[in-house]
């Protein structure tokens, strides 16, 4: 009896030990409906009586469980609004909100300044994670728009930094997004690793100036060209020396690179490259490769493609395959695809997809790809590293023809056993490497074989080279301007997740930039906004202030009442989309040179809609109200309307019914984009500053930052 009745406590007991351990791993909010109710009494304002879809998903990264939401409506301009939450299933926290609301603006609307939407974004902070605002720092840089060139930004963002011991950790901190107009927050996201344990300082620590002079000695600088952007289409490419490596972390205590995984290596293993570059002083301009205005016939593009299998080894039918593109701001090249079609009408023999990309325009070759990657050959008869590099250096000199001499990058080459051996190589214009020039070449590890490669265009024309500082005068500057800043970071698997351990490191603030090899100023990508004026007490200081942090603005001490020419007008108007040129290849102006260093910028304009592709563009003149006017309305599509045969009523006295703009005047001041003056008149021939330019483009921004244009 004893017996039976132990058993019988012993599997009760049992049973509440399992269940106890399934309900303390259960998420706190356990399904969609608590998910949702989260999320409502949360941000009560922002998702309101929208209809929400609930995912419940395991984050290994963050270690958490996580509750995904969603929510679209469609928008009285035909678009939708979207945004999206995340929750932390354990405790029902914030840890992501994005906001795409394409509602158009009516106009008229005040723009915050920064100080305005930092003090929106703090107290956004204290309400959804109260309980980390002492241990957050604000990132003093300014980062509102990180990489111009991306269309213009109407907002603000900040990042808060998690502070350890005094100390920031890299990947841990809050970043908060804020609308310019509409005040509203449009992105957060909460990264915070509870799960690490920080090791404290300590007294070994080796000092930045000492860091500095080790990196100047063991992997010194190196010349490269860099891409320049002052906005999403005019892109040019500058020198600059940076440090010669892909790392720019460094162990606190002994000063050695560290990987992005927090392991340590050898100068030597880190180094970018291992030859020393000398520039050629008088080298010619190169001009960006980009889609020309002729195309490859079917029966050239068919024959290219056949000569090269067959080049390659591989035989039977090449059929096209489909096509894609490669774009980017002020360029756009079009490739056809081929591929080897087995007898039977499916995949080409050994069960594997080869194919090849074609420039359409120049017949260029810029991939090749065997689907699926794994081993072609025979795994106990692997090649040496050695080998398969020759081998890859040979394609890339041989058979792809590359008219500009290549360099293998050192560091950016990779080894894993169950993988292709991969090499990337990058041209060398006036005997300068351009690292975003590259080719990348996969050579299978057992049969020596080609398996994939990839050859990117170069996107950026490069000028003529006149003078630089010399490699001395840079490693001077260098070790002058220590830009080592302490930190922590987190040490991680081979998965990239984080393992529970951080370490001290240093990094390099200016990464990614490094120093102008003509003028000798330190580059920073924090500090592309050096050039923002106050203000202060300007009547149109907001929309002003949006447009220097986007870098519009010519300089600081600038007057913002001085006219603005046609040229700077349609830069500006053409960075308010996002989206790339792809369809304008010659200009017909009769007062634009092809070299004119805003050329992409006209064929931007045009492929908008904004300007048409013909007689005289006038671009140093001054603008005027009426021709602005004409731009804003064909900018938001309404062209065709503008151009019926009737006559739109106006608010103006001075713009009469036989006035040639007449209905594009009245459209744009029934968006509420223009208005007019204290007298009721519109003043056609006013010409317009920088002032009133700003604070039409902030009225219409909203409107067309995401109208693509064909």
């Amino acid at each position: 009896m004893y017996k039976k009745l132990f058993s019988l406590v012993m599997g009760i007991l049992l049973v509440l030990m399992f269940n106890g351990t399934a309900l303390a791993s259960e998420p706190r909010i356990a399904n969609q409906q608590e998910a949702i109710e989260a999320a409502r009494k949360l941000l009560p304002d922002i998702v309101k009586d929208y209809q929400l879809v609930a995912d419940y998903q395991e984050d290994d990264y963050r270690g958490v469980g996580i509750w995904y939401l969603r929510a679209d409506r469609p928008l009285s301009n035909g678009r939708y609004m979207h945004f999206s939450i995340e929750l932390n299933a354990s405790n029902g926290s914030l840890i992501s909100y994005y906001c795409h609301d394409q509602e158009e603006n009516t106009g008229g609307q005040q723009v915050i300044d920064r100080e305005q939407a930092q003090e929106i974004a703090y107290n956004f902070i204290r309400k959804v994670q109260p309980g980390v605002i002492s241990q957050l720092k604000l990132n003093e840089n300014n980062s509102s728009n990180y990489y111009l060139g991306s269309g213009l930004n109407l907002g603000y963002n900040f990042h808060w930094s998690r502070v350890v011991n005094g100390i920031p950790v890299r990947e841990d901190g809050i970043t908060v997004a804020v609308d310019g107009i509409s005040a509203k927050i449009t992105n957060f996201n909460f990264n915070w690793n509870n799960n690490v344990t920080f090791p404290a300082p300590g007294d070994k620590l080796i000092k930045p100036e000492e860091l500095t002079n080790l990196v100047a000695d063991k992997l010194g600088l190196y010349p490269t060209y860099i891409n320049e952007s002052n906005n999403n289409v005019n892109q040019t490419a500058k020198l600059v020396y940076k440090i010669n490596s892909n790392t720019y972390f460094f162990d606190a205590v002994t000063g050695k690179p560290v990987d992005y995984n927090g392991s340590s290596k050898e100068f030597s293993e880190a180094k970018l490259y291992k030859q020393t570059f000398v520039p050629e002083i008088g080298g010619r301009a190169i001009t960006a490769e980009s889609q020309s205005s002729q195309t490859l016939t079917i029966e050239k593009g068919q024959s290219i493609a056949e000569e090269f299998f067959k080049k390659l080894g591989y035989t039977g039918k090449v059929v096209r395959s489909g096509g894609g593109s490669e774009s980017g701001p002020g360029y756009r090249i079009d490739y056809w695809s081929y591929r080897i079609e087995a007898s039977d009408g499916e995949i080409s023999s050994a069960d594997r997809d080869v194919s090849i990309s074609i420039d359409s325009s120049s017949g260029r070759i810029g991939q090749f790809n065997i689907w699926p990657r794994g081993s072609i050959g025979k795994s106990e008869n692997a090649i040496s590293y050695e080998q398969a590099r020759n081998t890859a250096e040979k394609f890339v000199q041989k058979e792809l023809g590359i008219t500009y001499p290549v360099i293998l990058q050192e560091s950016n080459n990779q080894i894993n056993e169950s993988e292709p051996y991969t090499f990337s190589f990058v041209r060398l214009y006036n005997g300068v490497p351009c690292d975003w020039s590259s080719i990348y070449v996969g050579i299978d590890r057992y049969s020596g074989k080609l398996v994939n490669f990839h050859s990117r265009a170069l996107p950026v024309s490069i000028p003529k080279l006149d003078s630089i500082i010399s490699p001395d005068e840079a490693d001077k500057l260098f070790r002058e301007n220590q830009s080592f800043e302490l930190s922590y970071t987190y040490t991680r698997d081979k998965n990239y997740r984080p393992t529970g351990n951080a370490q001290l490191v240093y990094n390099y603030n200016n990464f990614g930039s490094g120093i102008d090899a003509v003028n000798g100023k330190l580059l920073s990508r924090e500090n592309v906004n050096d050039n923002l004026a106050p203000f202060e007490n300007h009547w149109a200081q907001g929309p002003l202030r949006i447009l220097a942090e986007n870098g519009q603005l010519p300089v600081k001490d600038f007057d913002p009442d001085n006219k603005i020419n046609r040229r700077d007008s349609l830069r500006i108007l053409t960075s308010l989309s996002r989206y790339y040129n792809e369809g304008i290849q010659n200009l017909n102006f009769n007062d634009v040179q092809p070299n004119d260093k805003d050329i992409q910028i006209f064929k931007r304009a045009v492929d908008m809609g904004i300007i048409e592709n013909q007689g005289d563009l006038r671009p140093e003149d001054s603008l005027t109200r009426e021709q602005l006017a004409v731009w804003l309305v064909h900018c938001v599509g309404y062209k065709e309307m503008a151009n019926l045969p009737l006559k739109i009523e106006v608010p103006f006295s001075d713009i009469p019914m036989d006035h040639p703009y007449r209905n594009h005047i009245a459209i744009a001041n029934a968006m509420g984009i223009f208005v007019g003056d204290k007298d009721g008149l519109f003043n056609p021939q006013q010409q317009v500053s920088w002032a009133e330019l700003a604070t039409v483009v902030t009225r219409v921004a909203p409107r067309i930052s995401q109208q693509r244009y064909f």
